[in-house]
């Protein structure tokens, strides 16, 4: 709701009063008890306000207003997607239909598996010349 009084005062600054009006009618038809802050807001816009609230209330419940903008709430993927992601690489882009990537990433993962056992068990836990030498250097 803010955002239509922030656009009715943008749209009152720029002398577009119509579309201002439009703004404050639908935030007094989502909210009829909506009151500006006097300390915030010119005195200039508040006339105005009062003048379309007094307007709104005229009109009365009978009065069926179209809102400037429908509100559709979109339940966000994202989170979900990267504990998916996290536990098994790919399945977060399969949660959100993204299937080429989510195969990439499995295909990816499978690569690892893959190439990934020979090194881990290969030379990387290995313990070579200088770093025996180089420990017995800190035990003297």
């Amino acid at each position: 709701m803010l955002i239509h009084q922030y656009m009715a005062y943008s749209f009152y600054n720029l002398n577009e009063l119509d579309s201002a009006r439009v703004h404050f009618l639908t935030l007094l038809s989502l909210d009829n008890t909506t009151e500006l802050d006097p300390i915030s807001t010119s005195p200039k816009i508040i006339d105005f306000f009062d003048g379309i609230q007094q307007e709104f209330k005229q009109l009365g419940k009978n009065a069926r207003l179209v809102p400037v903008k429908e509100y559709i709430f979109v339940k966000d993927a994202r989170p979900a997607a990267a504990w998916r992601s996290l536990i098994l690489p790919g399945w977060g882009q399969y949660y959100k239909n993204q299937h080429r990537r989510g195969l990439c990433g499995r295909a990816h993962l499978n690569c690892h598996r893959l190439v990934g056992r020979k090194e881990v068990q290969g030379p990387v836990f290995k313990r070579t010349e200088s770093c025996q030498h180089s420990r017995s250097l800190r035990q003297v």
